[in-house]
């Protein structure tokens, strides 16, 4: 796994209710990406539980450049993605930009 010059962290807030569809919405984009994108070094979900106990799941993703980025953001797929999800959330989602600190793949 390389990590690229764009590393962007998204935390997503779906309703407990909504999981299955999130899940499977979630699972298509991934592929879709996967198999169309090669600007995305890294893409992938984990879930997690905030400290009110919320659901929350996170996106790690990692472009080559701005560029990879603004392609992935038009794409049919994640357009497609944002609306079928857009009513399955608590609350906005939270992105966050950064730069690498330390880390490795393996």
């Amino acid at each position: 796994m390389a990590v690229g010059g764009l590393n962007i962290v998204v935390t997503l807030y779906p309703d407990p209710g909504n999981m299955p569809k999130f899940t499977s919405l979630v699972q298509e984009l991934t592929k879709a990406v996967k198999n169309n994108e090669p600007g995305v070094l890294v893409y992938y979900t984990v879930t997690t539980k905030g400290e009110a106990g919320e659901v929350q799941v996170i996106f790690i993703e990692s472009y080559v450049d701005q560029a990879a980025l603004d392609a992935h953001l038009k794409t049919p797929h994640y357009l497609k993605f944002k609306e079928e999800a857009a009513s399955l959330f608590v609350q906005p989602p939270k992105p966050a930009f950064g730069a690498l600190l330390a880390g490795f793949a393996g």
